[in-house]
């Protein structure tokens, strides 16, 4: 397995700019890196589409982006509003607990494999539930969430032998306490790029067999992360 770099963004909440943007590609380049949102890209209200989404798409695209998370940012009411708020993007938006919607396909999908390196990597992501039970949006919209500790353990058996490693993209849980139960439910991921909880400097942790990350929220910050012989390094960039 070759040198594996890793770039997470997270909560930009359409904060990130075309300069923002060369940053990252820059950096991307560089490092010959993996560049990855954690979620919450968009500026879009949870439920409906907002023109200016396009260009937050329009920037991602630009910054070259291999991956993201299907945050509530990013989320529509119906199939239909969920495609148009993500129309705009030329990379994979993942979610392994949304529940696909019978019709036409969903432009969301749960994980995709990357070669970078000569590493394959396998990265699925998770979203949090916005249709819960008994809600407005469970009876009126056509999706529906799977239970997140399942949807990220079939994720994981679906990705074994297809890579040399994999990583979550986690837009999920109630609490920071709760994404780290739901790491330390899960066997055979790497490493956990987390999002939904702002915070404003990075941290790097272990549980288990499983290294979280975590970087500042709204563009103003990435973390690098370098797999190295003893495990994942953390160095934090601030954005322009």
């Amino acid at each position: 397995m070759g040198e594996l770099v890793v770039i997470q963004t997270a909560d930009m909440h359409g904060r990130l700019t075309g300069q923002c943007a060369r940053a990252l590609a820059t950096l991307k380049q560089d490092y010959g890196a993996l560049l990855l949102d954690c979620g919450d890209a968009l500026d879009a209200a949870n439920y409906l589409p907002k023109l200016s989404a396009s260009r937050v798409a329009a920037a991602m695209n630009e910054a070259g982006y291999d991956a993201m998370a299907l945050g509530n940012r990013e989320y529509g009411w119906r199939s239909g509003t969920l495609a148009a708020k993500l129309a705009g993007l030329s990379f994979p938006v993942l979610a392994a607990n949304l529940l696909a919607p019978p019709g036409p396909a969903s432009p969301v999908q749960p994980s995709t494999v990357i070669e970078r390196g000569g590493t394959r990597v396998g990265v699925f992501g998770l979203a949090p539930n916005m249709a819960p039970a008994g809600s407005l949006a469970q009876r009126s919209s056509d999706i529906r969430f799977a239970e997140a500790v399942s949807a990220a353990e079939q994720a994981l058996a679906d990705l074994a032998g297809q890579c040399d490693l994999t990583i979550g993209l986690i837009h999920w849980g109630r609490s920071m306490a709760q994404q780290r139960d739901l790491v330390s439910a899960l066997r055979g991921l790497d490493l956990a790029l987390m999002g939904h909880w702002h915070v404003d400097g990075g941290s790097l942790e272990q549980i288990g067999e499983t290294t979280i990350s975590r970087c500042g929220s709204h563009a103003a910050q990435a973390a690098v992360l370098r797999l190295c012989a003893d495990g994942w390094s953390q160095e934090l960039v601030s954005l322009p």
